[in-house]
C-alpha cells in the first residue's frame, strides 16, 4: 500500500504510468503474480530507490519466497517518455543468447514497467555470469587466475545498487575470501584507475586489488579483516577509549591518502558541483514541493559561498565516511572504496564524514550528540601528519555533503521521508549559517 507521502508524489508524476505500481510492494508483486503465476512470491521489502524526475523510478526489492530461504534480489524500472526505446531492450535482453534464465525478466507492458530478477541488470553485464555454476567459475578462473581455488568459490551478496554496483564476499571451500566489485560502464572505468593510481602508505592503507576483468566490469580485492568504523561508534559495548583511538587512526589514514599524488584523477570543478547542487534541489522540489523553495535558497547559497573557497589540488577520497574505514586488532585502518577518488579540497572528505554522522543522529543513532568530540578525534590523528583544512571549510562542505545526503530518505525507503528530507535541509542551512560566521574570523583558520 502507498504511503500518504508517496501517493502525492504519484500524484505529481504523471509521465510515469509504473510509478505507483514499483512504490507498493504489493501491487508490484500482485502485477507479477498475474503476469507469471507460478513465480512462487511471497512478499517483496523495498530496499533501495533512485529517481529521476520524469524519467525513470527504480526501486530495489528483496524477494521472500517459501521454496527458497536465502536471498534473491530483484528491481523494478518504471520508465517515463522514452519507455517505447527502453521496453524494446528489454525484450532483446530477455530474448538473447546468455546465461540468463528466460523468467529473470518479466515486463509490464501496460505501466511501461520492467522487473529484472537478479542477476539480470540493465547496465551490469558482467554479473550474468554468476547464473549458472559454470561461467561463474570460469569468470572467476580468469579474474583471480593465480588463486583458483575460488573458482568453487560461494557468494555472499555484500551490497547492491541496481544498474550502479554490485559488491559480495567469495568465500572458498578452504576458508579464504574476496570481494568483487561490479560496475556500470563509467564507474568501472573510475574504480579501476583509482586503484591503480593509490598505493598502501605510511598509515594509509588500502586493500590490494587482485584481478581485473574489462570485458564484465569487475575487480577483485583481497578480503581485509576488521571492524567497520560505524559498527564500533555505534556498539554499545565499544568503550570510549576505543572510539577515540579508532578515530585517530582514521583521521591518519586520510591524511596519508590526501599526501598522495596519484596522476589524472578527475578535477572536480565549481562547475560541477553547481550543476550537481542543482540537480540535488530539482529532485528534492520534484520530491517535496513544500520544500522547493528552502532547496532551491540553499543551493543557490551553498553555490555562492562555493566561489569563496578554494579547490586545492590534493587527492580525495570522494566519499569518505565512517562506513568507509576498517579497523584491525593491530590498530591499522584501512581505507576502502576509492570509486568516487578526484582530486579537490581536503575539507571537503571531512565534510562528506561529518555529514554522515549528522544524517545517522538526525535518525536517532548512537552518535547523536557526539559528533563534536568524534571530529575532534579524527583531526587529532589528521593533524600528526598533515596540516589541518580550515574549520569553517570543513564546515561548509559538511553542509553541502547534508544537501547532497538530503533525498536519501527517500532513497532508502524510510517512514516519514518527507519530514526526514526536511529536517537535513534544516541542519544543512544551520552549518552553512556557523561557517559563514566561522570564516569573519570567530575560528581559527587552521583550528
Amino acid at each position: 500500500m502507498l504511503s500518504r507521502a508517496d501517493s502525492k508524489l504519484v500524484g505529481r508524476e504523471h509521465s510515469m504510468p509504473g510509478l505507483a505500481t514499483v512504490l507498493d510492494a504489493e501491487a508490484l508483486a500482485a502485477a507479477w503474480r498475474a503476469k507469471d503465476p507460478a513465480i512462487g512470491i511471497e512478499r517483496l521489502s523495498p530496499y533501495y530507490a533512485h529517481y529521476k524526475p520524469g524519467t525513470r523510478c527504480l526501486v530495489g526489492f528483496r524477494i521472500s519466497k517459501a521454496d527458497c530461504p536465502g536471498e534473491l534480489l530483484c528491481y523494478a524500472a518504471a520508465y517515463g517518455p522514452d519507455a517505447a526505446s527502453k521496453l524494446p531492450k528489454a525484450r532483446e535482453m530477455a530474448q538473447g543468447k546468455s546465461s540468463l534464465a528466460h523468467n529473470s525478466m518479466v515486463i509490464l507492458e501496460d505501466i511501461d514497467t520492467v522487473v529484472y530478477t537478479f542477476p539480470a541488470d540493465r547496465r551490469l553485464k558482467g554479473l550474468e555470469r554468476l547464473a549458472s555454476p559454470q561461467p561463474r567459475g570460469n569468470m572467476l578462473r580468469r579474474l583471480l587466475y593465480k588463486q583458483p581455488d575460488y573458482a568453487e568459490a560461494t557468494l555472499q551478496t555484500l551490497r547492491y545498487k541496481p544498474e550502479r554496483r554490485y559488491v559480495a564476499r567469495l568465500d572458498t571451500p578452504e576458508g579464504r575470501r574476496a570481494v568483487v566489485k561490479f560496475y556500470d560502464a563509467p564507474g568501472y572505468r573510475t574504480a579501476l584507475h583509482a586503484v591503480q593510481a593509490f598505493a598502501s602508505a605510511g598509515a594509509s592503507h588500502l586493500a590490494p586489488c587482485t584481478g581485473h576483468l574489462d570485458t564484465h566490469r569487475v575487480l577483485a580485492f583481497d578480503w581485509q579483516p576488521g571492524s567497520t568504523l560505524q559498527t564500533l561508534l555505534s556498539g554499545p559495548d565499544t568503550a570510549d577509549n576505543q572510539r577515540t583511538q579508532a578515530l585517530e587512526l582514521a583521521g591518519a589514514a586520510l591524511a596519508g591518502l590526501h599526501a598522495q599524488r596519484p596522476g589524472n584523477l578527475p578535477r572536480r570543478t565549481r562547475d560541477t558541483v553547481r550543476a550537481r547542487l542543482r540537480a540535488q534541489a530539482g529532485t528534492i522540489g520534484q520530491l517535496c514541493p513544500e520544500l522547493n523553495a528552502v532547496a532551491a535558497s540553499l543551493a543557490q547559497d551553498l553555490a555562492v559561498r562555493l566561489d569563496h573557497t578554494p579547490f586545492l589540488p590534493a587527492a580525495l577520497h570522494g566519499d569518505f565516511n565512517a562506513e568507509q574505514i576498517l579497523i584491525d586488532n593491530d590498530g591499522r585502518a584501512t581505507i576502502l572504496d576509492l570509486d568516487w577518488a578526484h582530486l579537490g579540497d581536503p575539507a571537503a572528505d571531512f565534510g562528506l564524514f561529518l555529514a554522515h554522522l549528522e544524517r545517522l543522529a538526525l535518525r536517532g543513532a548512537p552518535c547523536s550528540g557526539q559528533i563534536d568530540r568524534y571530529r575532534d578525534a579524527l583531526t587529532r590523528g589528521y593533524g600528526r601528519q598533515r596540516n589541518l583544512p580550515g574549520a569553517a571549510a570543513v564546515a561548509f562542505h559538511t553542509a553541502i555533503g547534508l544537501f547532497y545526503r538530503a533525498a536519501e530518505p527517500f532513497r532508502y525507503r524510510e517512514t516519514g521521508w518527507p519530514e526526514l528530507i526536511g529536517a537535513l535541509l534544516a541542519r544543512a542551512r544551520e552549518i552553512l549559517n556557523d561557517a559563514a560566521v566561522q570564516s569573519k574570523g570567530r575560528w581559527a583558520s587552521n583550528a
